[in-house]
């Protein structure tokens, strides 16, 4: 599982405040309260990355304004996810499973793609 894996679950905490520290500084970017030099400061003292890989993250942001926040709310969907799977699954979860269904449901509409979710996880719990 999961949490039985210590690396992995550090690397998917370090991603997920480099999600959110991308959301913030995004927003700050776009509505005039940060200039690009201060997001890339910003992002290599907040979110633990070099300074090449915070100009780089800067870069994307400024191409694709609030594309970040779009990403980070399909990630904490996905997590939704993924927790009901393990808790209703317990011992019989396996995340290479639950992700191999996402990716399968991943060009989808969210609505229907978590519809296909929650009937395989019905189908697995009987």
């Amino acid at each position: 599982a999961f949490d039985d894996e210590p690396l992995l679950k550090l690397h998917a905490r370090h991603d997920r405040l480099l999600s959110a520290c991308r959301v913030l500084v995004d927003l700050d970017i776009h509505m005039g309260r940060m200039t690009e030099e201060r997001a890339v400061n910003e992002l290599a003292e907040h979110a633990g990355i070099g300074e090449k890989q915070s100009w780089q993250e800067v870069s994307a942001l400024a191409a694709a304004p609030s594309s970040s926040v779009g990403a980070f709310a399909g990630r904490l969907m996905v997590e939704r996810w993924r927790n009901r799977f393990s808790s209703e699954l317990g011992e019989k979860f396996s995340l290479k499973k639950f992700n191999d269904r996402l990716i399968r449901v991943s060009g989808l509409p969210p609505e229907m793609a978590e519809k296909r979710l929650n009937a395989a996880l019905k189908r697995e719990k009987a």
